[in-house]
């Protein structure tokens, strides 16, 4: 999906989020980060710090550049913009004794966790030893798409 042109990679986005209407929630998301999981990476896309400037989810796709955050984001608006429509957030932590960040989905006030471990879904409880740096939900705008 991610080596189509443009035009392509978005209608292929589109299909894909309609087939997940047919799964229950947990097999939605699950479903998303299998589909996640291959795009490619690129460092430093976006700057953490400036919501505001991020992609909506067209030009995410359009562009297909994909940092950490990026991917993150491509996951939640993929699973937000489902009939399960569900609550989502990304939320940045960071281990306070490695200092890594963590960009993550948040679901369901944390009943689904994704971009914690790749390739699974997990819950909120798998974050307690992370410090919580910022959360992003109304900045995103989703209501305006």
């Amino acid at each position: 999906m991610f080596k189509l042109a443009a035009s392509e990679r978005l209608s292929r986005w589109r299909e894909f989020r309609k087939s997940l209407d047919s799964l229950s929630l947990e097999q939605a998301i699950q479903a998303t980060v299998d589909y996640w999981h291959g795009c490619p990476f690129s460092p430093y896309y976006l700057d953490p710090a400036k919501p505001d400037e991020w992609p909506n989810p067209w030009t995410l796709i359009e562009e297909n550049y994909y940092c950490d955050i990026a991917k993150a984001l491509g996951m939640l608006y993929t699973i937000r913009f489902t009939k399960h429509s569900p609550s989502v957030e990304l939320r940045i932590y960071v281990d306070p004794e490695t200092r890594y960040s963590y960009n993550l989905v948040w679901i369901n006030d944390g009943k689904y966790v994704i971009n914690l471990i790749e390739g699974e879904v997990v819950n909120k409880q798998l974050t307690d030893n992370l410090t919580l740096k910022v959360k992003y939900a109304e900045e995103l705008n989703l209501n305006s798409y």
